[in-house]
């Protein structure tokens, strides 16, 4: 029997090595907290349809946002391992246009194969998504074990700015940290 050799992940990586081990234990995350400071304290009483795509194996941005805003929120992630509502890879996203109102993409950019890759990420949230979106991206270098394919990508947080407003989007907040952690609240 042939064996087929599946191609490399690096959302994997980030399952693994971080989100797995993540010490942070807050409710939501830094993205959903200004998503909710600028824009779901004002929508209380409306039922949004959220696609959260990241880093919480633990479903902590789903559960707060419906226990607390009456959401109804789909997980996403790149790996199956994660028990996911959907598998999928951010360049591909398996839903219809316009089908969420908001589009939580959250630590992935970085664990993406290639840069080349991220404007059509970008593309794909756009198409998703009717009006908002909140993209968390965190600079990290990786471990000092872990081969050179298995570390994430390095980039400048101008990069990522750069990726937002050059792709159609317009920044509502943005949260930059000396840690290397960007969150930024976007809108069409």
């Amino acid at each position: 029997m042939t064996r087929i050799e599946r191609p490399f992940n690096r959302i994997e990586v980030l399952r693994k090595y971080y989100c797995l081990h993540c010490p942070n234990k807050t409710p939501r995350s830094t993205g959903i907290a200004l998503l909710e400071q600028n824009i779901l304290k004002k929508l209380k009483n409306v039922k949004l349809k959220v696609i959260d795509f990241g880093c919480m194996p633990n479903r902590r941005n789903a559960i707060y946002l419906m226990k607390n805003y009456n959401c109804y929120v789909i997980n996403v992630d790149g790996v199956l391992f994660t028990k996911p509502d959907v598998v999928a890879y951010p360049t591909h996203l398996p839903f219809r246009s316009s089908c969420c109102d908001i589009f939580v993409f959250s630590h992935i950019l970085m664990f993406m194969n290639k840069k080349e890759e991220w404007k059509d990420a970008i593309n794909e949230i756009k198409r998703v998504t009717r009006k908002y979106a909140v993209i968390e991206v965190f600079q990290c270098k990786g471990k000092r074990n872990m081969k050179s394919y298995e570390k994430p990508l390095w980039f400048e947080m101008s990069e990522v700015i750069n990726l937002i407003t050059e792709n159609g989007f317009k920044i509502i907040s943005k949260k930059v940290d000396k840690r290397g952690l960007g969150v930024f609240l976007i809108s069409k």
